[in-house]
């Protein structure tokens, strides 16, 4: 039963993943906004939701290396996430905030954090281990 409960939450999990993801011209809008302005050159934008008109996003250059494991806390809620420079972030109108920044901008709420964790977590479950005990 439990786990038809998770191959349910998780297929779940991946339709509103689906649903919240970047459309094209929001992930070259990303792309541009974030070349623009930063050293490092991303080429891949990976979208965990769309909250009013923001973008949590994951961005990573070409060639990046999965060697470190990193960790965010934003209002209590933990991320983890399996590229330690390039941690989730959150885009709107052209600007870039940390999760923690976006919360207190008010531009994500608790239940924003929440959602976008439980995406990141059904696309990287072993990430999350504490979880499943």
């Amino acid at each position: 039963m439990k786990r038809k409960f998770f191959v349910l939450f998780l297929g779940l999990c991946l339709v509103l993943g689906l649903l919240c993801a970047c459309g094209e011209t929001e992930h070259d809008k990303i792309i541009s906004d974030y070349n623009k302005s930063h050293e490092t050159e991303i080429s891949t934008v990976k979208c965990y939701g769309e909250f009013d008109g923001a973008h949590v996003v994951s961005l990573l250059p070409d060639g990046a290396v999965n060697t470190v494991v990193g960790e965010a806390i934003a209002d209590g809620v933990d991320f983890h996430y399996n590229y330690a420079a390039y941690a989730l972030i959150v885009w709107k109108d052209g600007d870039f905030y940390s999760l923690q920044g976006a919360f207190d901008a008010g531009i994500l709420t608790h239940q924003d954090l929440l959602a976008v964790r439980e995406t990141h977590k059904a696309e990287y479950p072993y990430m999350y281990p504490e979880d499943d005990q």
